[in-house]
């Protein structure tokens, strides 16, 4: 796969990792759902519900909009935001083993660690553009 190509497909993915996190992160904290509801989704007894809600919005929200906005510009994001993002991702990992949920740490760390690669990649090639 020819270099820039794979710096389009990081950036590309990179953005739909934070995407998709959001959804999760706002399905997962009942964002938009009725109390009661959310009440049953979050784990634990329900005494971090307004922490989890206020996190989600200040942690995966604020890098996902820049992320995204990258793409739909077909523009990369700066290397500084994606090290955000994946130091972001690596956070909500570190939230999901405390609150015993292995399978949310490895998922948000695995998009951390992509996040860091199109780090990487983007830094490296500073004259990238999408390819047409």
């Amino acid at each position: 796969m020819p270099s820039s190509r794979r710096t389009t497909t990081l950036v590309v993915a990179s953005a739909l990792a934070a995407v998709s996190s959001t959804v999760m992160s706002a399905l997962t904290t009942g964002v938009g759902i009725p109390e009661e509801t959310r009440r049953g989704l979050v784990t634990g007894n329900g005494q971090d519900l307004d922490f989890w809600v206020v996190a989600t919005a200040v942690r995966t929200y604020s890098v996902t909009g820049p992320l995204l906005w990258s793409a739909l510009r077909r523009r990369p994001p700066s290397p500084a935001l994606l090290v955000a993002a994946g130091l972001t991702q690596f956070g909500d990992a570190y939230l999901c083993l405390r609150s015993r949920n292995p399978i949310g740490a490895v998922g948000t760390g695995a998009f951390g660690l992509l996040h860091l690669i199109t780090a990487r990649e983007v830094a490296a090639r500073r004259e990238f553009s999408f390819a047409r």
